[in-house]
């Protein structure tokens, strides 16, 4: 705890300033109010929580994570004059790590076991989007990003993100950082060093886009990928090719964009770069981030799908490994590790990178540490991702969790055991749309959060869901049918200032906490998604419900829940569910606003549009498994309630 109380002590010598916070911050309420408050003596308020409070690290198979965008998650407008500004002399308004820790007691009282950090390495300014920049365009992944410093501290940045990890650990809250390997900002500090290390175009290049393919060249090319051949890929036509250049052998800054200098005198620059799968993705040219060059052999000195990508199996031979680059890539994350403590990864685009690379970085990370956190942004929970080393993966929720019938079809998955390794129980991410803009709005962001408690999978928080924030932190994911012509950069939390809507009297943190006692009190948090026997689908018959039975850690007890997805506003659908168990059984309802009649093993329930219920049932005999519930629906409403 030496950088903690090194902030500590920074911070008891600060004399009085009086800013405005959201009251949730300090733990007094969790409704809309915002106070005023003397900054340094509530942010040793919060430090003495922290220390007051020592609390071990809950080891569990399904741990809770939060995630934020530090930047984002802790910017506030602390004047109340209306915008988010940093005015010297005074305390940032835009999120900074000592901000974060002063969150931890809030963040830990949602039941937090990890704490997931987007990136927090320094980031570009060519080319960049919004007023900030993109946290994902890296320029060096060995500096921390000052956006993230509090400059009133006169302290190194690296001593405030040591002292969050310190506090973190201090109240049983792991860390987990997100790093970038693939790409990096188009003025990266590496350009300087080694050219060679990217990929460049001529200076007479204009609008650079990704290669465009014949119709029949794009049915070759994804042919082959999809029957993993990858040998003698079709590559680019010669025009574009031509664009291309070998590295410069002098390299400036000029009004802040890198310029080369070849040998016979050509200028050159670095490109962006461009969705590279499929081949013909339609998304414009990214202006801020460009290709590293993994790869060195002259024949692909070109930006596309076979050397960033499905890289062609001539280029993935071991004498055009680039070396010196993927050694100074794999040692990024033992970096952190040994000077700040971290106790994780998420590896962004890891399905991306050359097998062996990811094989080396993956190797490093875990040395001497075989229980650190690997995580990988992949949609897919595969096999394959066990066998890199992977122990948690992004998965598809975030895109399915809104639909019942894909619900149901991942009930089953997790019921036949369908799952290689678990994936995050989360209906939103940074790249997509929040779940309170779905339909249901926070009606389905407690269906989604009930869901996910009662799985054996992590639960996840994106900063902002408990307070059914609607604004996107980016447009990136599961858009397709949503107007994003208003969400512009300079609207984007990923790309400019923003604050979470801190003040919605409709959040969902007690809630939130309600449902963490409850599954904490009947789940064993040990279970994990390899159990047998622990979750069973009731298969209904009409398309909006969404049913199923997960086994407690007491004998003859279980878990129903049940939950309508019904977007009209018609009259309520009523599920009957026929059990099998004893007459005598107790039925006793947990969380959600169901009604429900139970008689002679036949229970009636009424649930409302976007409502649920889970319920208890006690007094199964101990040879009755979840099998043995089968249901029907009915379009009676229930005119008597028993609970």
């Amino acid at each position: 705890m030496n950088n903690f109380y090194k902030i500590y002590n920074i911070v008891k010598a600060l004399p009085k300033s009086d800013i405005y916070i959201p009251s949730i911050w300090s733990g007094n309420d969790a409704g809309c109010n915002v106070e005023k408050v003397d900054f340094p003596n509530f942010l040793l308020t919060q430090f003495d929580k922290i220390i007051d409070n020592p609390l071990p690290f809950d080891e569990k198979a399904n741990p809770n994570i939060y995630n934020l965008m530090v930047r984002y998650a802790t910017a506030f407008d602390h004047s109340q004059d209306g915008s988010i500004k940093n005015e010297p002399g005074k305390f940032k308004e835009t999120g900074t790590f000592l901000k974060t820790i002063a969150l931890l007691p809030y963040i830990k009282s949602l039941g937090t076991d990890i704490l997931y950090l987007l990136p927090i390495t320094a980031i570009g300014c060519d080319g960049k989007k919004g007023n900030l920049g993109s946290p994902y365009s890296i320029r060096d992944p060995y500096t921390i990003d000052q956006n993230l410093n509090e400059n009133l501290l006169n302290i190194a940045i690296d001593v405030q993100l040591a002292a969050l990890i310190e506090a973190a650990h201090n109240i049983g809250i792991k860390v987990v950082c997100e790093f970038i390997f693939r790409t990096a900002s188009k003025d990266s500090n590496l350009a300087l060093i080694h050219p060679e290390w990217f990929y460049w175009i001529k200076d007479s290049v204009n609008n650079f886009a990704s290669p465009i393919f014949t119709p029949e060249e794009l049915l070759s090319i994804k042919t082959k990928v999809e029957a993993l051949d990858l040998h003698n890929l079709p590559e680019p036509h010669f025009d574009y090719q031509s664009q291309f250049s070998e590295p410069p052998i002098q390299v400036d800054i000029v009004d802040g964009k890198i310029s080369g200098t070849c040998k016979d005198g050509t200028q050159v620059k670095i490109p962006g770069a461009f969705a590279d799968w499929p081949p013909d993705d339609i998304q414009p040219a990214w202006s801020d981030v460009t290709y590293l060059k993994l790869y060195d052999n002259p024949s692909f000195n070109y930006i596309a799908y076979n050397t960033v990508r499905m890289y062609d199996t001539e280029l993935t031979k071991p004498q055009h490994e680039a070396t010196l680059l993927w050694r100074y890539i794999e040692n990024i994350i033992p970096f952190y590790k040994n000077n700040f403590g971290i106790d994780g990864v998420m590896i962004d685009m890891g399905h991306s990178l050359p097998p062996n690379l990811l094989r080396r970085i993956i190797s490093k990370a875990k040395r001497n540490d075989s229980d650190f956190f690997v995580w990988e942004e992949n949609f897919t929970p595969a096999e394959e991702s066990v066998k890199q080393g992977f122990a948690l993966v992004l998965g598809y929720l975030p895109f399915d969790q809104y639909d019942c019938e894909k619900m149901r079809d991942f009930i089953t998955r997790i019921q036949n055991n369908n799952f290689p390794l678990a994936l995050f129980g989360t209906p939103e991410t940074h790249n997509t749309p929040r779940a309170a803009t779905r339909d249901g709005g926070s009606k389905f962001s407690k269906i989604a959060y009930t869901t996910n408690a009662l799985l054996p999978i992590p639960t996840f928080i994106h900063s902002g869901f408990e307070l059914c924030e609607t604004l996107p932190v980016n447009t990136g994911l599961g858009f397709d049918n949503i107007d994003t012509t208003a969400l512009t950069p300079d609207k984007l939390p990923l790309f400019s200032t923003a604050t979470l809507d801190w003040n919605n009297t409709a959040n969902l943190i007690d809630f939130i906490k309600e449902a963490n006692e409850v599954a904490n009190k009947y789940i064993n948090p040990d279970d994990d998604i390899h159990t047998r026997n622990l979750v069973k689908l009731v298969e209904c018959t009409t398309d909006n419900i969404l049913a199923f039975v997960r086994a407690t850690n007491a004998e003859n007890k279980y878990l129903l829940f049940v939950a309508n997805y019904t977007q009209s506003n018609l009259s309520d659908d009523t599920l009957t569910l026929q059990l099998n168990m004893p007459v005598c059984c107790q039925i006793t309802r947990l969380l959600g606003d169901g009604s429900f009649q139970y008689s002679d093993g036949e229970l009636m329930l009424s649930l409302h549009n976007y409502g649920f219920a889970l319920l208890l049932l006690e007094g199964f005999a101990s040879e009755i498994d979840i099998k043995e519930i089968n249901n029907e629906i009915i379009n009676d409403e229930v005119k008597n309630e028993k609970d």
